[in-house]
């Protein structure tokens, strides 16, 4: 810095001491904002990878089987699954979502028929997984809601009657 005319050299360098505190009150405080935004951003994708996944497998699961009418069984069958229901399609989801709390995971499946002509319908299973993500990062809960709610579904074709 030049020397100000007038002034000693002394007083105008202690001028900056504590500026350099006041600077870096403002930078830090932004900076772990920041880092709790991503942190906190960082749990929410992985819920909601896990939920997606969830959704999934339930779907899947039901695919085969959904609302299915037992057959009678004969003495040649052999004792497979062949109905489920909701509760056979939750529990499969439930198993799938590893990382999330299975007991705060809410699971739904409905189904509908489409007409496609005279002689055809046609199924579908849609499964929704929701779970309520917690707000962990320190101020993030002044933007997002806390829990932070994740939603997935999955529809998929439910195999026809044998």
């Amino acid at each position: 810095m030049k020397k100000q005319p007038g002034i000693p050299k002394r007083a105008w360098q202690g001028a900056q001491d504590g500026m350099a505190v006041v600077e870096f009150a403002l930078i830090a405080t932004l900076f772990f904002f920041l880092v709790g935004v991503i942190v906190q951003g960082a749990l929410i994708f992985n819920a909601w990878l896990v939920v997606t996944n969830a959704a999934r497998e339930g779907a899947r699961a039901g695919a085969p089987c959904y609302n299915r009418q037992a057959p009678a069984p004969t003495p040649t069958s052999y004792p497979v699954a062949l109905t489920c229901n909701d509760s056979d399609v939750a529990v499969a989801a439930r198993s799938a979502a590893v990382g999330v709390s299975p007991a705060q995971l809410q699971v739904s499946a409905n189904s509908a028929t489409t007409t496609i002509d005279a002689n055809h319908q046609e199924t579908t299973l849609t499964v929704t997984a929701r779970y309520p993500v917690p707000i962990v990062a320190p101020f993030v809960n002044l933007v997002l809601p806390n829990p932070f709610p994740v939603t997935a579904s999955a529809t998929v074709r439910v195999e026809s009657q044998p």
